[in-house]
This record gives structure tokens, C-alpha cells and sequence, in this order.
């Protein structure tokens, strides 16, 4: 991830922690996703990364709907905060780790990255689609924003937080390089192997 772009999210994170309220890095808005992703992940599949997991609610759904697989939380900012966060309920099934598009730290049967590509920086979209390509076992779904977001939060303010702003049938194109089977369900972009 340039360091240009990490600034941001670290300058977010900052603000967060000291106490500033916003729904920024939290799953607030994956409810109505849950019950089909439910559906797509395979019988089979033994791991689950969050690419992008922010503060850690989905990963940590995650690892409650799914006992009996292993959950990966994958972040370049909020991987300590994911630490904290959740010790008092930890489960046995998940852990978090820094990383990030560009620098996955590990494979997955499925990868989720939801709310995350479209903070690419665009010279890195064929080596981040790459990465999560050579990372997925079986099965990648992606939730992609594709309009602008302005960064609220002191050294990062009003800076645009979205540098890729592309309809889902551009991402559809740009995945479909990398995937066998890519199609769009519920406004995800779902790509199998």
C-alpha cells in the first residue's frame, strides 16, 4: 500500500481511538448481506480471510457463524485495535494480522473484502488483483463503493478516500482477468477459481 494512502487510514484510526465516533472500519452496513453470504461460502472451504477488516465485527461474525473454520482478519491500521477489541469474546477460530492488497499475508479458501478495492491507489490495482487472485483457494467476494468518499478526520481531512471510482461492471471487467466465473448478486462482485 503506498504510503500516501496509508496515512490516511492510520490518521482515521488516530481519531477513532481518541474517541471520535463514526461507522468508518465497522460492518454497520453488512446485515443484509450476511444470509446470502452464508449461502455462497462452500461446505468445503476450511478458511475465511477479511481482507480489509477494519475494526473486526464482520471477522468476528464470522468466526461465530463458522466455528469450525478458520477466520483471518487482515488489516494495514487496525489490527492491534481488532486485538483488543475482541479478546473478551475470542474464539479459538480466529486471529488478526497486519496486511493488506498488496501484501497478503497468507492463503484462504474464501476471501471477503468488503468495502476495500475502491482504496486502491490505481497504480497498484493489477498487483493488489494479482495478490488476491494467487490467495483465494476457491472463492472471492468483493462489496465495492463506487462513488467518493471525503476524509472527515484531522491530517487526512478532505482528502478522497476512494481514489477508484468505477461502476461494479468495470470491477466485474477488471476481476474477470484474474477469475474463471465472475458475475454481480446483491451488488457483490462474487468471482470463483
Amino acid at each position: 500500500m503506498k504510503q500516501s494512502e496509508l496515512c490516511k487510514y492510520q490518521a482515521i484510526k488516530e481519531a477513532i481511538e481518541a474517541g471520535h465516533k463514526t461507522t468508518y472500519a465497522t460492518s454497520k452496513n453488512m446485515e443484509k448481506y450476511k444470509t446470502f453470504i452464508k449461502k455462497l461460502i462452500p461446505d468445503n472451504c476450511q478458511t475465511i480471510m477479511d481482507l480489509g477488516c477494519g475494526r473486526g465485527d464482520f471477522s468476528k461474525w464470522l468466526s461465530l457463524e463458522f466455528p469450525a473454520k478458520h477466520i483471518v482478519g487482515v488489516d494495514p491500521v487496525f489490527t492491534k485495535m481488532c486485538e483488543e477489541k475482541h479478546q473478551p469474546w475470542r474464539q479459538d477460530n480466529i486471529f488478526f494480522t497486519v496486511g493488506d492488497t498488496t501484501n497478503i499475508p497468507c492463503c484462504a479458501d474464501t476471501m471477503l473484502c468488503f468495502d476495500v478495492l475502491e482504496h486502491i491507489h490505481p497504480e497498484e490495482l493489477e498487483k493488489s488483483l494479482q495478490q488476491i487472485k494467487e490467495h483465494t483457494n476457491m472463492l472471492f467476494i468483493a462489496k465495492i463503493a463506487t462513488g467518493s468518499d471525503i476524509c472527515g478526520f484531522s491530517s487526512a481531512k478532505g482528502e478522497e478516500l476512494h481514489p477508484i471510482q468505477q461502476p461494479l461492471e468495470w470491477w466485474k471487467t477488471q476481476l474477470e482477468k484474474y477469475f474463471n466465473k465472475v458475475y454481480i448478486n446483491m451488488n457483490l462482485i462474487i468471482c470463483y477459481k
